[in-house]
């Protein structure tokens, strides 16, 4: 079995395992050129007029890159925890999780409470998110 489907094959079931351990509920949103994007809908929660949850870009390549200009971090997978509001269709990241292709995770942004809000394209995953998220769909 070539080691490309190995690393995949354990991936995948590192995923389901921790999705039937924890309750998640993925459900994709969207793709672009490099990942596809998925949301848990498990994971939204009401935090006052806002809902937050659990968002999840999966690479089509393992990637590097260098956070807080440190030593390069290899990754597959990152996941964010996103506030969302529904009524001015805004959101922001406020924690980011970059993960290895084992599930590990190999960088954290730690909490970052004053990100700034973006607005939402009228298209794409962060779109689809929102009809998730807020209820349209």
């Amino acid at each position: 079995m070539p080691l490309f489907f190995k690393r995949f094959l354990l991936v995948m079931i590192g995923l389901l395992l921790h999705s039937a351990v924890y309750g998640e509920r993925w459900v994709f949103v969207g793709a672009d050129t490099e990942a596809k994007f998925y949301v848990d809908l498990d994971s939204v929660l009401q935090e006052n007029e806002n809902k937050v949850f659990k968002k999840r870009g999966m690479y089509t390549n393992v990637l590097t890159d260098e956070f807080n200009a440190g030593e390069p971090v290899v990754f597959k997978i990152t996941e964010a925890t996103v506030e969302m509001d529904c009524a001015l269709e805004l959101n922001r990241v406020r924690l980011l999780e970059i993960i290895d292709e084992a599930g590990n995770v190999k960088w954290s942004s730690g909490l970052m409470p004053r990100q700034l809000w973006l607005s939402i394209r009228d298209q794409g995953h962060s779109r689809t998110s929102f009809d998730f998220v807020c209820g349209a769909k």
